[in-house]
């Protein structure tokens, strides 16, 4: 019997009884069977059952004796056994899952506290945040049960002699880890990383399990002790998993995946390095708004979008020196088709400008001020104000389902100007 599948050997039919008990001093790290199983087998080959299968704690026996007494003639004894292997095969590991999805669960928390738009704007990051919920689920339904269980069962064997069979939701659980599964491919073909960084990853995964669960069963046959085969089983399992992340980090890292492929304009060297000037279509211009005789780049920078929230970020400006001090624009459009994510974004938005207190006790105005949004066609519209230089052409425009951080240099917007700016950029 192994962890996934069985292998049967066929016999001649005969009728037979099975049954099936539980060595909780057994584990898959001792060498089988242990002294405690060979005497218990001997001890079962007297009462005329014959093994005929084990699994770590698992002992299968059957015998052709009808009248055969049965193996497990104490209830009491019977459920603690169980229960002792459902702590150490099922409960145990569950509960360590389960501590490893809160402890994800948390950082996604502080993610989300420290950035709530990169967070919300992340399509891997909003799709995992229920995936540990789900997995979180999938643990606790098992851990839970074996635990009413044993307080249903214990009480029904001391006080009435009688054996409550365990009836775990195995499928219940299945059902939650498959979700968690399509949601995490969802997330991944959802991303800007390519579909080879996740295949690596899971070669990965599966060479640490699998050279764990090799190495354990190669130091089980050489009779090596159940506390070196496991030190040596995790240290492998940890030290393959951590060296593959390395180096594929390493080599995501050198081959620069999920970088904005820009339309090249052409490019002007400055001190000795080569610039290079993009034309990415973009939604506004500086050209949009006035007559520019400078030589522009326009960059559209690399889209982060969720099933929450979209992020686009663009900027035209002069790069080449000899048009330093031109006209400049630069803009992030944020979409949702939820209005709780909306007003996540411009809360914080509004809360990243706030007045600053000096040393000296002096203020530095640093907000958003509310602004008339009636000639944008907007719901809410604010400006920036410094207090060292009062109002700058910084504006916050607010449409249902969009919001737009919109930014000039060295350009003041008329009001038509900035209405032209608001037409183009509204949903």
């Amino acid at each position: 019997m192994g962890s996934w599948f069985w292998t049967f050997t066929e016999t001649e039919p005969r009728p037979l009884q099975f049954s099936v008990t539980y060595f909780s001093k057994a584990s898959e790290y001792d060498s089988l069977p242990t002294d405690g199983q060979q005497d218990k087998e001997a001890l079962c080959a007297q009462s005329g059952w014959h093994l005929a299968a084990r699994r770590h704690d698992l002992q299968v026996f059957y015998t052709a004796d009808a009248g055969a007494p049965p193996l497990e003639t104490d209830p009491v004894v019977q459920v603690e056994s169980l229960y002792r292997a459902m702590v150490r095969l099922t409960m145990r590991p569950r509960l360590f899952t389960a501590a490893l999805c809160l402890f994800w669960m948390l950082l996604c928390w502080l993610d989300f506290r420290k950035n709530a738009i990169r967070f919300l704007s992340d399509g891997f990051d909003v799709i995992t945040l229920p995936v540990w919920f789900l997995l979180l689920a999938a643990c606790m339904v098992e851990t839970i049960t074996c635990f009413v269980w044993h307080r249903r069962a214990k009480p029904a064997a001391e006080e009435s002699g009688l054996f409550l069979p365990p009836h775990i939701p195995t499928r219940v659980s299945w059902v939650f880890v498959a979700v968690a599964i399509l949601l995490l491919c969802l997330a991944a073909f959802g991303t800007t990383l390519p579909p080879q960084w996740y295949l690596a990853w899971l070669v990965i995964c599966f060479a640490a399990i699998g050279g764990g669960t090799l190495l354990r069963k190669r130091l089980r046959e050489k009779d090596y002790p159940a506390g070196i085969n496991q030190a040596a089983t995790s240290f492998l399992v940890l030290a393959v998993y951590v060296v593959g992340i390395v180096v594929l980090l390493a080599v995501s890292i050198s081959a620069h995946p999920g970088q904005t492929e820009h339309v090249a304009a052409g490019s002007y060297e400055n001190n000795g390095r080569t610039y290079e000037i993009y034309n990415d279509p973009i939604p506004l211009s500086v050209s949009d708004l006035m007559e520019a005789d400078a030589v522009y780049s326009s960059t559209a920078f690399a889209d982060s979008a969720s099933p929450l929230l979209r992020q686009r970020m663009y900027d035209h400006s002069p790069n080449v020196p000899q048009y330093a001090g031109a006209p400049t624009v630069w803009y992030t459009i944020y979409d949702t088709d939820f209005d709780f994510v909306q007003n996540i974004v411009v809360n914080q938005l509004l809360s990243e400008h706030r007045d600053e207190v000096q040393e000296d006790g002096t203020v530095f105005t640093d907000s958003y001020f509310p602004i008339d949004p009636t000639a944008y066609g907007a719901e809410t519209a604010y400006q920036l104000q410094w207090s060292t230089t009062g109002s700058i052409p910084q504006y916050l425009l607010c449409w249902p389902g969009r919001v737009v951080e919109l930014s000039f240099a060295y350009l003041e917007p008329t009001d038509e100007q900035l209405a032209k700016a608001a037409e183009l950029l509204a949903p």
